[in-house]
């Protein structure tokens, strides 16, 4: 693949010839020589590849980071989840508690009114200075009467919540691929048209010259002409380095280092004249995923809710224990027994009242939020319907003025070569033309933007780039994808 530096040569290697061979040497001023600085040209991939646009998206979606950390955050939730469900597990508890005290003891000599029996001890120990108490305890939580059931609740509708996250990731980043995609085949195109541009510069560089020859043309014509053909090249240059810019960020997007992704032009888009901007608006509400991530929000805010409300509510916990203590002589030892326990906050400072205002206000937001998005939703269809519409014009209208344009231009070359017309009349016409290129490819273009940000708004992809009434009513659109 051509470096940079190397074309930059290229290119001022053009021009020089251009301008040394289209007239005398000894009637022009000397061509100063273009001395160029040798620049290390950036590691770029190996190869070159050439993806539809359906092959891009997907290479997006498998490579870039964005995906992976949308899945890992719904992992996330997942283990979330297993860590609220744990409350209602069966759970194995060890408790030891070593005790340090003075040792007790009593005298036994007033027990016996007359002779002490043999070998009875004076003292008995009562309570050792150091004792260890050991209890293991299998217990579960039979109910909390609401709390924990509902935070267990809200937990696995968490899942739903960063599920309808990862769409909205997904859709926004369909966009970004879509726009470096055209974005690239806008720069290709861009550059061609620089080259036709410059491919006519040269030829009215080559009819001036042999006008100027025979004497038609002064020397100011040839330096008009000149002028136009280092434009055309200054143009050609800015939109290669453009190119280069517009690969590297597609590259980007996709998260692709071992090849350059080459877009191939997809099918021309069409729209049907039936659709209308209700059944636009019926479908994005139907299928935006912000619309269901709303609905997930509302979900786990009223399970939260239920747990606020339920603050306060009873605790039951059945218990299995084995009980052992050492070092205390009289305390029972090897003692199990079986204990069904309540737990029940009469008062508790006013935590259950603070956790229901929350939890109420969390609500109150979400459905603000929804008129909010609803709103937004149709302003936005409305706008990006008009702006395609708009685009569709643009692009008839540069067609028309490309047709007058090269008229104007063939007009203007056979006048100014019989010798009817002047230099500056054919450097207009010539800029007339190369503009009108460039604003139909820019039309086109940003004809195809417009489309993707529409199809963004819709929350699907239009199949085949063609937009109709039975794709915004059928049941199963959401499964359908684009080229």
């Amino acid at each position: 693949m051509t470096t940079k530096p190397f074309r930059h040569i290229c290119i001022f290697s053009l021009l020089a010839s251009l301008l040394v061979g289209s007239a005398h040497a000894q009637e022009r001023p000397p061509i100063p020589k273009v001395t160029i600085i040798p620049i290390q040209a950036p590691a770029r991939p190996a190869g070159v590849q050439e993806m539809t646009l359906l092959e891009v998206l997907a290479l997006g979606k498998a490579q870039n980071p964005q995906i992976q950390i949308a899945g890992e955050q719904v992992e996330q939730a997942r283990a979330t989840y297993l860590q609220a469900k744990s409350q209602k597990n069966p759970q194995l508890v060890l408790n030891n508690k070593t005790t340090i005290q003075p040792g007790r003891s009593i005298n036994t000599d007033g027990l016996f009114e007359n002779r002490r029996p043999a070998n009875f001890p004076s003292r008995f120990t009562i309570l050792d200075p150091v004792t260890d108490q050991f209890q293991l305890s299998l217990q579960k939580l039979l109910t909390t009467f609401g709390r924990v059931e509902n935070e267990i609740a809200a937990a696995f509708l968490q899942i739903d919540v960063e599920a309808a996250n990862a769409d909205v990731t997904i859709l926004d980043l369909n966009y970004s691929i879509k726009q470096a995609f055209f974005d690239k085949l806008k720069a290709d195109a861009k550059v061609e048209v620089s080259r036709l541009n410059l491919s006519v510069a040269n030829q009215n560089l080559d009819d001036t010259d042999a006008l100027f020859e025979q004497g038609i043309m002064s020397r100011y014509d040839m330096i008009q002409s000149e002028i136009e053909v280092t434009r055309s090249v200054e143009r050609l240059a800015q939109n290669l380095t453009l190119v280069d810019q517009a690969a590297a960020n597609l590259n980007n997007v996709v998260a692709e280092r071992a090849f350059l992704v080459q877009p191939v032009r997809p099918v021309p888009l069409e729209v049907d004249p039936e659709v209308e901007t209700d059944q636009l608006t019926t479908f994005a509400l139907a299928n935006r995923p912000e619309i269901a991530l709303l609905e997930a929000n509302r979900a786990v805010a009223d399970k939260l809710l239920d747990a606020a409300r339920s603050q306060s509510n009873p605790e039951l916990v059945l218990a299995a224990n084995y009980q052992t203590a050492f070092g205390q002589s009289l305390a029972p030892v090897n003692v199990p027994s079986i204990t069904l326990t309540i737990q029940w906050a009469i008062y508790d400072g006013g935590l259950r009242k603070a956790k229901v205002l929350q939890a109420e206000s969390v609500l109150r937001e979400i459905s603000a939020g929804e008129t909010q998005l609803v709103n937004n939703i149709v302003a936005q269809i409305q706008t990006l319907w008009l702006d395609l519409e708009q685009t569709r014009f643009n692009v008839a209208t540069a067609q028309q003025q490309l047709k007058a344009s090269i008229e104007y231009y063939d007009m203007a070359q056979r006048r100014y070569v019989n010798g009817l017309a002047t230099t500056l009349e054919v450097s207009d016409a010539l800029r007339n033309l190369i503009n009108a290129r460039t604003a139909l490819v820019e039309a086109e273009f940003n004809r195809d933007l417009s489309f993707a940000r529409l199809e963004q708004a819709l929350g699907r992809d239009v199949p085949n780039r063609h937009l109709t009434t039975n794709f915004l009513t059928s049941t199963n659109a959401q499964e359908t994808t684009s080229p």
